[in-house]
């Protein structure tokens, strides 16, 4: 029985070294664990996985574990469809269709698969485009995988959910990623420039940016169409083609107002105030949805994200004051506050991450995996479990990290620099944990058939 679980490792080290409380005569000392008495920390290192055109996503289909996408800036989409051996196909994935822009921080921004995706083939991108009339747009597509080949796209099935002009090249957010609850999240910037230019940050009506979005791209029954706007896209039937959870934040209050179908309220509407939500990620242990908000010049954040929750842009900027703090709307104080900000001494460009949840750094288990672009350090958060400031300890540092993301094989922690280079974090060399490989090998049972345990372990 090899690789036994860590749960078993914890329960046979408390029980080795957290005897209850006997006299030197009554206590037993054991002798034959083999187990290490702690976990190593520190000293981390990275090795090279891919080399590729910058790459700004990277996700795999549900339940697939040895393939995983690349989703490049410039429109194209690599896939790894053997991780196990390392097979990356010749042929691109897709190279979409539409013009994608990638001047300022604009490109493929997002790539997620549907959690049916072996059934349908759905899968969806956020993308910067050009209309001939030379407006930016902020676009999020549905492609569907070929009929013939399951590592190639059709390139000619796409259909636009939304999209939206924005004017300025940056502030895009455009991370999406399907949650728990089947539906799909979409982070979206405050439309770029400074300081709120465009004043976005706190506008649940008309424009379509500054929090994240949460669509039904199924079209349950019971979900509601999103209000008529220019963006998105209806059918012959005059249906948007992805619908609005029936319990989102402003549903309610639309509702109460009449349900104009042609009111400006935007029901797709999870999370407002937001600056720029770059990269996002839900824990797959607990849910939680993690994203990192970019600042303007004084702090840069994490938040957890809930639902109809304010983050305060642009009248706070992490914790404290932001450019628009002399005159908050009425009702601000209900602000949700970030789970940590960090000064610009420390960094000056937040990349959102990952919680770890993989198998072979077990001393990182839970933690944030988090980084900064301008000062190329990457971060573990250690949430506090009684809601106390976190601990935040430095792990390493790579040039300019864009995105991160899970190998699903084994969860190891992925990061993307603005090179192509993704590199893989694996411990430095010297501190690899020395765990027993088998029970027997443990020293915790004179027998493996009945489970009793050596003397001085309770059973």
């Amino acid at each position: 029985m090899r690789y036994f679980s860590r749960l078993t490792t914890t329960t046979l080290l408390l029980a080795a070294f957290f005897e209850p409380r006997l006299s030197e005569a009554q206590r037993t000392i054991n002798s034959t664990l083999t187990l290490p008495t702690e976990l190593p920390t520190g000293n981390y290192d990275l090795e090279v996985f891919g080399n590729f055109s910058t790459v700004l996503a990277i996700a795999n289909p549900p339940d697939e574990r040895n393939t995983l996408y690349f989703a490049e800036r410039s429109g194209r989409i690599i896939v790894y469809s053997d991780l196990e051996n390392q097979i990356r196909e010749q042929d691109p994935f897709l190279v979409i269709p539409s013009t994608v822009t990638t001047n300022g921080e604009n490109g493929l921004l997002g790539l997620a698969f549907h959690p049916q995706y072996r059934l349908n083939g759905y899968f969806f991108v956020f993308y910067t485009s050009q209309r001939e009339s030379g407006e930016r747009t902020n676009r999020v597509s549905r492609f569907r995988r070929s009929q013939s080949d399951p590592f190639l796209a059709d390139p000619d099935s796409e259909t636009i959910l939304f999209d939206q002009v924005d004017q300025a090249n940056n502030h895009n957010g455009g991370d999406i990623h399907f949650g728990p609850d089947g539906y799909l999240y979409i982070s979206l910037g405050d439309e770029g420039a400074g300081n709120d230019a465009y004043q976005n940050s706190q506008v649940t009506n008309g424009d379509f940016f500054a929090g994240l979005a949460r669509i039904d791209v199924d079209r349950l029954p019971a979900n509601i169409e999103p209000t008529e706007q220019p963006d998105a896209p209806r059918d012959s039937e005059g249906k948007a083609y992805y619908s609005v959870p029936v319990d989102n934040p402003l549903v309610s209050r639309w509702q109460e107002g009449g349900g104009d179908p042609e009111s400006d309220l935007r029901l797709e509407f999870y999370a407002i105030g937001l600056r720029n939500p770059w990269r996002m990620s839900f824990d797959p242990a607990t849910g939680d949805l993690w994203t990192g908000d970019v600042g303007q010049g004084a702090r840069e954040e994490i938040d957890i994200i809930t639902k109809g929750g304010n983050y305060g842009w642009a009248f706070r900027e992490g914790f404290i004051g932001g450019p628009r703090s002399q005159t908050p709307p009425l009702g601000f104080e209900t602000v949700v506050e970030p789970i940590h900000d960090y000064p610009r001494s420390q960094g000056t460009s937040i990349t959102g991450g990952v919680v770890y949840r993989g198998s072979r750094l077990p001393e990182l288990e839970g933690a944030y995996i988090f980084g900064d672009y301008g000062s190329n350090r990457i971060w573990a958060l250690f949430p506090d479990p009684n809601g106390v400031s976190p601990n935040i300890e430095q792990i390493t540092s790579v040039s300019n990290p864009v995105a991160f993301a899970r190998d699903p094989s084994n969860g190891d922690i992925l990061i993307c620099s603005l090179s192509g280079t993704i590199r893989r974090l694996v411990r430095g060399s010297g501190k690899e944990p020395v765990f027993p490989e088998t029970l027997t090998q443990t020293g915790a049972f004179k027998s493996l058939i009945t489970l009793e345990p050596e003397n001085g372990i309770i059973a």
